[in-house]
């Protein structure tokens, strides 16, 4: 019963947290420097979000359930810091992410955060993804070998939207308690803008595919319960920390 009611409060109340996103001026990111400024804060996300991707290298087996919770912080370079991007620092997106198993080393997941955005009015944005994960490689003693599929949107804004498709493949050892693992990848991504006169079939802007390393461990205090980190060397350098518990 304690598992079943944790489910459900994370997957039906989004949690509203304080992010340096909240120090960007929606309004100019648009109005002023739309291709350079949602080019940049998509870069900040993919990375943070690529940060935490992966909660396990092993399969869970059928039916069974990893709940993670992961805050990861991308370091925005220097360079990047003008326009409507000025003020924004290192930028920090916490999100739940839920792993279920299926059947033939076959997994599927989910993940999402609410919360407030930009500046000066903040509005209420959705963060969430969906994906796969298929382990292709277990029959060696300690080797893991798979792959990772995972769309995903920022979205509910009023001037603008991102979609996210990001392509992991992963080669991981464990040792008892402990995973290691690293995981080359790419994404591609498309920003909408919906302004006012604009046609509603904008088939919206292209953002250019960005190719990155992700590294990352778990640590392993029970066989249920495992502590995560997580770096990403690409566009924007990112880490992430948190924890997992499988269920059931």
């Amino acid at each position: 019963m304690p598992y079943i009611s944790l489910i459900f409060l994370c997957l039906f109340f989004p949690v509203n947290v304080l992010l340096h996103a909240q120090e960007i001026d929606l309004d100019r990111l648009i109005n002023d420097s739309t291709s350079a400024g949602v080019n940049n804060l998509n870069a900040s996300i993919n990375s943070v979000l690529n940060s935490s991707a992966i909660q396990s290298i092993q399969t869970l087996g059928a039916m069974r359930v990893n709940l993670a919770f992961t805050s990861a912080w991308a370091v925005v370079n220097q360079e990047q810091r003008t326009g409507s991007l000025a003020n924004t620092g290192n930028f920090k997106i916490p999100f739940f992410q839920m792993e279920i198993g299926l059947p033939y080393r076959l997994h599927v997941l989910g993940r999402a955060m609410a919360f407030k955005f930009g500046q000066p009015n903040a509005e209420n944005a959705l963060l969430w993804g969906v994906g796969m994960r298929y382990t292709m490689i277990e029959e060696a003693s300690s080797l893991r070998v798979g792959f990772l599929v995972l769309y995903q949107e920022l979205e509910q804004l009023t001037d603008f939207d991102i979609r996210m498709l990001l392509i992991q493949t992963y080669l991981g050892y464990f040792l008892p308690r402990v995973d290691f693992y690293i995981a080359p990848s790419a994404s591609r991504s498309v920003f909408n803008t919906h302004l006012d006169g604009q046609p509603a079939n904008n088939p919206g802007s292209l953002i250019e595919a960005f190719l990155r390393l992700n590294g990352g461990v778990h640590v392993y205090a029970t066989k249920r319960l495992a502590l995560t980190g997580n770096i990403v060397f690409g566009e924007y350098l990112a880490l992430g920390i948190g924890g997992s518990i499988t269920l059931f």
